[in-house]
């Protein structure tokens, strides 16, 4: 199964760690382990629309379900 960084199907929901925001673009996977591709971050989000939830640990502190910050992304 091929895991990709939006989900297409409506039952799936796309939860993006709000720490994403703080790069201008994003690499990830093109479908293919032999190819990347770089995006925007304001265009991944706006294409994507990901729940924005902290699925990453800061040292000490427990992960807890993030705002958006953007407008663009929702909350989980």
């Amino acid at each position: 199964m091929k895991k990709l960084p939006f989900s297409l199907n409506p039952e799936l929901e796309l939860v993006v760690d709000p720490s994403l925001l703080e790069n201008d673009e994003i690499y990830f996977n093109a479908a293919r382990l032999d190819r990347s591709m770089v995006l925007k971050t304001s265009d991944y989000v706006a294409v994507a629309r990901p729940c924005m939830g902290r699925i990453v640990e800061d040292r000490g502190a427990p992960p807890e379900v993030a705002s958006p910050t953007d407008g663009m992304s929702r909350p989980c």
